[in-house]
């Protein structure tokens, strides 16, 4: 409790000001008395040991206030309750039973609080719609005199609880009218007389979230998670039972999400790694591994994801910006793989801003690394750099046939093969035309696409069949040239 209670403390620093009036609530469990002149037992007492007396008086005045102060409390808790049951007349009047109905008690069931809760919200834009002065003006002394009576007397049950009640309400309506500090307060004051309730600390989240706290936010999310697993390792029954993993799943999900806005890489590794802990199927699994693998791109360096993915979004408008920028990222980058992805996106980069034979050289020396590489960005990387390899140097071979260089356009033709890309027969089928002038050294290739030609298209295989068997007729070798023609004739249209 003493580390809930500290977070409470935590939580509402920099939250803003509200005009509602602060909450000041002792908590039970830490508070402590304050001095006062009058002791809170005194010896002597009727048929009590005055050791017993002193025991008392020095060990339990934590415990106990003295019986003038005992008086005035319950003086104090007696007339709020007596304005918050004509509050209650009040809210009945205008909307039947209302959400403060019902009687006291130390101890809440949590499914009348539920639906006393969806009761007030109800409430509560009714009221929004009509003047509610009076039912506020109740309320607000209500949780004046509930207060004093804590003060007096912060062992107060009934007035714990009944306060407990009032904010309840007032944090429906300040979060119903977006006054979100305001429902912050409240809610503190909430935590302070309930901080076992994880749904309070969900609710606070929420309202730190929406005022863009979000170290705040991912804290108390991760603090409601702390309560679930509390409500199953403290609950006193015969056998503990199993946490509640799918509200889990979902704070730690939440936390997640805020601490990626806090960019809090300690945050996002706790709550993913504990999200992995309580996924209940393989859909919640796979998506808690998979933001994990994007978390740690970079080893424990978040930032550094986070500044390659805003690269990446600039690429579509500012793309020499963002190539540069790539560029000045990867001298920080920790780790092989983020380099690897890193310098692959700026290798594109380079090649849509039209300077080809340096992107080529990058994706060369990236090729090369890559098969030596034993961890890789993604799974399917080696695949995704070996095709636009394979793209890119088939285009730049056509951008140099078409300029009239067929010799190195020839050259890097052959290359595409190499890599066992998709490419393969368009470059073959390139290279191949090419050579037609020359029959003889033109047959070369012909081994080299045989290997390949059941992976070939149709339309691939067709064009293959009649060129070689055409420069075989050009040679005077027609048998051959007949097998060709016969193979061309059993491809499938």
């Amino acid at each position: 409790m003493i580390r809930a209670l500290a977070l409470i403390g935590i939580l509402v620093i920099g939250a803003g000001c509200s005009s509602s009036r602060v909450v000041e609530v002792p908590p039970v469990e830490e508070s402590v008395a304050a001095p006062s002149a009058v002791p809170i037992v005194t010896a002597p007492l009727p048929g009590v040991d005055s050791l017993v007396v002193a025991q008392v008086a020095e060990s339990y005045d934590s415990t106990f206030v003295a019986a003038a102060a005992e008086r005035q409390a319950s003086e104090h808790y007696s007339v709020g309750h007596q304005v918050q049951i004509r509050l209650d007349s009040l809210l009945i009047l205008q909307h039947g039973r209302g959400p403060l109905e019902g009687s006291g008690g130390s101890e809440a069931d949590t499914t009348t609080l539920d639906r006393a809760m969806r009761t007030v919200s109800a409430a509560a834009q009714a009221q929004a719609r009509q003047d509610s002065v009076q039912a506020l003006a109740l309320l607000d002394e209500a949780q004046r005199l509930y207060e004093a009576a804590l003060q007096h007397n912060p062992f107060h049950e009934d007035a714990r609880f009944q306060l407990s009640r009032v904010y309840r309400f007032l944090a429906q309506r300040y979060q119903l009218q977006h006054q979100w500090e305001a429902t912050l307060r409240t809610l503190r004051g909430l935590l302070e007389l309930n901080a076992d309730q994880h749904v309070l600390w969900a609710d606070m989240a929420v309202v730190l979230d929406t005022l863009q706290d979000y170290e705040a936010s991912g804290l108390a999310w991760l603090q409601a998670a702390t309560v679930v697993l509390d409500d199953a390792r403290l609950a006193f029954t015969a056998e503990a039972p199993p946490p509640d993993s799918l509200t889990l799943f979902n704070y730690y999900q939440r936390a997640y999400s805020v601490f990626v806005k806090d960019r809090n890489g300690g945050g996002v590794r706790q709550s993913l790694a504990q999200a992995i802990t309580y996924a209940t199927d393989s859909t919640q699994y796979v998506y808690a591994v998979r933001e994990q693998d994007w978390a740690r791109w970079d080893g424990d360096h978040f930032e550094h994801r986070l500044a390659f993915d805003s690269l990446l979004t600039l690429a579509a408008a500012q793309p020499l910006d963002a190539r540069n920028g790539l560029y000045a990222l990867i001298r920080q980058l920790q780790t092989s793989p983020a380099r690897l992805e890193a310098n692959y996106n700026a290798a594109i980069l380079t090649w849509q801003l039209e300077e080809y034979d340096s992107s080529l050289d990058s994706l060369q020396i990236l090729w090369a690394r890559t098969r030596a590489a034993e961890r890789m960005p993604y799974e399917e990387f080696p695949a995704h750099l070996q095709e636009t390899y394979g793209s890119m140097l088939f285009q730049r071979g056509m951008q140099h046939q078409q300029d009239g260089s067929s010799a190195i356009a020839f050259a890097y033709l052959l290359m595409v093969p190499k890599l066992e890309s998709r490419y393969a027969g368009a470059a073959y089928i390139e290279a191949l035309k090419l050579t037609r002038g020359n029959p003889r050294q033109a047959r070369q290739l012909e081994p080299q696409i045989e290997e390949v030609f059941d992976v070939l298209t149709p339309e691939q295989q067709r064009t293959y069949l009649s060129l070689m068997g055409n420069l075989y007729r050009r040679i005077g070798e027609t048998d051959k040239a007949q097998v060709f023609l016969t193979r061309y004739r059993s491809v499938p249209r």
